[in-house]
């Protein structure tokens, strides 16, 4: 997963990126790989799917998602520490 982490970074420069994982099950979602200096998931093992509205949006349409601004979208959470301006999931 670090390895399409990294060859993401060769087709879409960004400065931070994570692969999070779905447990349908338990309905949440967990970081298995991540780049980057936020430390916004640091810690975090299963996140429930209704803390991350991007995450569910793209769940739920099964396609694209893209936050322009995180600082004023109803459907970004920022967490103290994050640098996280903008979002495509």
């Amino acid at each position: 997963l670090q390895r399409i982490l990294g060859e993401l970074g060769n087709i879409l420069p960004h400065d931070s990126a994570s692969i999070m994982l779905y447990n349908e099950e338990d309905r949440t979602v967990t970081i298995a790989a991540e780049t980057g200096d936020d430390p916004s998931a640091s810690g975090r093992v299963a996140i429930p799917l209704n803390e991350v509205r991007g995450v569910r949006e793209v769940l739920v349409a099964g396609k694209p998602v893209v936050i322009n601004d995180c600082l004023t979208d109803p459907r970004w959470r920022a967490v103290p520490g994050s640098t996280t301006r903008a979002w495509l999931g």
